[in-house]
Formats: structure tokens, sequence, C-alpha cells
């Protein structure tokens, strides 16, 4: 089980899951409410007809809930950042693509003979100007 998987199938009271699986609730018992003694702990599992027993088994191979919790949490916003970044990668590399091709273009359009350089400067500033995003499109493509 993944930790949202474990968190969405704890009973109702659990604070704890051991490494097969079995939920626990640990209380925090004081001798007086407010708290100036260093209480004891009260643990209970998960029984199977889904009640809370007491357990007296050592609890050293759990995890905490609240922490799973908090990785969850965790685990989640780096599959969002990891999706923004995905996202801007491949936007770039299109964006490249389309640059590249627009230099196979003039260079397409150099090898066919003499061409006017002028034409080739301002093409070559156009591909500058596009991978900068400085690029003003004209009136017409505006409307695209």
């Amino acid at each position: 089980m993944n930790n949202q998987e474990i968190l969405d199938n704890a009973p109702e009271g659990a604070t704890h899951v051991d490494t097969e699986g079995d939920y626990h609730k640990i209380e925090t018992i004081y001798q007086y409410e407010d708290k100036s003694d260093c209480g004891y702990e009260d643990r209970f599992r998960l029984s199977n007809s889904g009640d809370w027993v007491t357990d007296s088994d050592d609890l050293l191979l759990t995890r905490s809930l609240a922490d799973i919790a908090r990785i969850a949490e965790l685990e989640e916003i780096i599959r969002g950042r990891d999706e923004l970044i995905n996202n801007a990668v491949s936007s770039r590399i299109a964006e490249l693509e389309m640059h590249i091709q627009s230099l196979k273009a003039i260079n397409k359009y150099i090898d066919e003979g003499r061409p006017d350089m002028q034409v080739v400067r301002s093409e070559i500033g156009e591909v500058i100007s596009r991978a900068e995003g400085t690029y003003l499109k004209a009136p017409k493509e505006q409307g695209e």
C-alpha cells in the first residue's frame, strides 16, 4: 500500500500502522488535567471484529499516521511540481523545434541560389526575436 492508501484505509481513531498493515491507536493518559505528570501510553490494536483491544506488543515497527499524512501531502506537491516542470520543458522543446525549422527554411533559401541578404537578415532576426521572447507579431499574425 502507498501512503495515501494507508490513510484511506485507516479506521477512525487509528494513530499508527505497523509493517503488517495492522492499525493501532496510542493514547497518552495523564494523571493530572494540566498534564504536569509525564503520562503513560495506552496501546490498542484493531481486532478482526473491528474493535479496539488492549495491545501490549512492542510498537517499534509502527509508523505514525500523522507523519504518513504529511508525507502524502508532500508527495502530492512534488507530483504537481513535476507536472508543471514537464509542461514547461515540453513547451520549450516545441519552441526550439519551431526555431530549428525556421533556420532550416532560411538555409534552404540560401542554398537555392543568390538570396537577398536583407531577407536572410530579416528572417534570422525574427528567429532570434522569437527565441528571446521579444518578437512582435505582424498585424495579420495577431488575428490567428
